[in-house]
C-alpha cells in the first residue's frame, strides 16, 4: 500500500461506467416527467375552457387547422393523445434496456480489464495495471461482453457469473422482471410494438394495434434496471476493479517526467481529473497512485 493508496480499494462508490449509466437514465426520467407535465397540462386547459369530448379539435385546442386537420373532434385527438403516451412507455423500455446493455458491456470489459486473471478463475492473480505500462498480451473481451448481453437472462446471468462468481441474489431476484423487459425491447425494437409474424401474412389487410403498456409498468421495470445495474456495480467494483479505472486515466495521458516529483505529477493529475467531474482525490492518494504505478 502506498500512502493513501490501495489498488483494489475504490476511491469511488461506484464505477465511472455506472456514473455515466446513473447520467442516462436520469435525463430519460427528465425527459419523461416533461411530457407527463405537457400531459397534465394540455388537459388542464381543456377543462378550464369547459371543452366536451364532442367539440371540433380546432375551437378547443390552440395549435391551429394546420395541425390539427387529423382530428374531427376533441376526443378524436385525446385518443390520439394516449397513444402517444402508449408510444413514450414502450419506448422508454427500448431506452432503458439499451442503457443497461450498454453499462453491462462496459462494465464486462472494464473488469476483466483491471483483473484479466479472471479469464483463467484466477482473481487478481494478474494487475491488468501492468499490462497497461508494458503492454504484452491482447486481451480480446468481446466474446464474454457477448455472453453477458446477449441471449435471455438466464444466459446472461450465467455469463456474469462465469467471470465475476456467483451474483447477489437481488440480481437473480430480477430475473422474470429483466425478461419481461427484454421483450417487450425486442416486440418494440423489431416489430413497433405487434406480432411480427403477421407481416408474413401476405393475406391479411388487418391494422394491429401496438402493444400497450402502462405508465406504472414502464416505471416498475426502469426501477429494475437501475437496481440490477447498481448491484452488479457493487460486486464488480469491489472485487475486481479497484481504483483500475484512476489508475487508466493517470495512464492514458500520462508522459514521461521522470525530473518531476511524485507529488509534483500527483497535482497534475488531480487538475486532469477535476476537468473531467470526477470525484477529487486527495493528494496522498495520488501520490500512492503514482508511487504504485511507478513501482509496477
Amino acid at each position: 500500500m502506498y500512502q493513501g493508496f490501495d489498488r483494489w480499494q475504490s476511491y469511488d462508490e461506484t464505477t465511472w461506467s455506472y456514473q455515466i449509466f446513473k447520467r442516462y437514465d436520469d435525463q430519460l426520467g427528465t425527459i419523461g416527467t416533461a411530457h407527463l407535465n405537457a400531459m397534465k397540462f394540455s388537459y388542464k386547459g381543456l377543462k378550464q375552457k369547459g371543452a366536451t369530448w364532442g367539440d371540433p379539435a380546432v375551437s378547443a385546442l390552440d395549435t391551429g387547422e394546420r395541425f390539427l386537420s387529423s382530428f374531427k373532434t376533441v376526443k378524436d385527438w385525446s385518443d390520439s393523445y394516449n397513444l402517444f403516451d402508449n408510444w413514450v412507455n414502450l419506448n422508454t423500455i427500448v431506452a432503458c434496456a439499451a442503457n443497461l446493455e450498454t453499462y453491462v458491456a462496459a462494465l464486462v470489459d472494464l473488469g476483466i480489464r483491471s483483473d484479466p486473471g479472471l479469464l483463467f478463475g484466477a482473481q487478481r492473480s494478474i494487475d491488468g495495471a501492468k499490462l497497461l505500462k508494458y503492454g504484452g498480451a491482447k486481451i480480446d473481451t468481446d466474446s464474454h461482453v457477448t455472453s453477458c448481453t446477449k441471449g435471455d437472462w438466464s444466459a446472461r446471468i450465467a455469463g456474469l457469473e462465469r467471470l465475476f462468481g456467483p451474483m447477489d441474489t437481488k440480481i437473480k431476484r430480477h430475473h422474470s422482471a429483466l425478461e419481461d423487459l427484454r421483450n417487450i425491447r425486442n416486440r418494440v425494437g423489431h416489430a413497433f410494438g405487434r406480432d411480427i409474424s403477421n407481416a408474413r401474412n401476405h393475406g391479411a389487410r388487418a391494422f394491429h394495434d401496438m402493444e400497450r403498456l402502462t405508465r406504472e409498468k414502464a416505471y416498475d421495470l426502469a426501477s429494475v434496471c437501475r437496481a440490477v445495474a447498481r448491484e452488479l456495480d457493487r460486486h464488480v467494483l469491489y472485487q475486481h476493479v479497484g481504483d483500475f479505472e484512476t489508475i487508466r486515466f493517470f495512464a492514458s495521458y500520462h508522459t514521461d517526467t521522470p525530473n518531476l516529483s511524485a507529488m509534483k505529477r500527483a497535482i497534475l493529475l488531480k487538475t486532469a481529473l477535476g476537468r473531467t467531474g470526477a470525484q477529487l482525490r486527495s493528494k496522498s492518494h495520488l501520490v500512492g497512485l503514482i508511487e504504485y504505478w511507478d513501482a509496477l
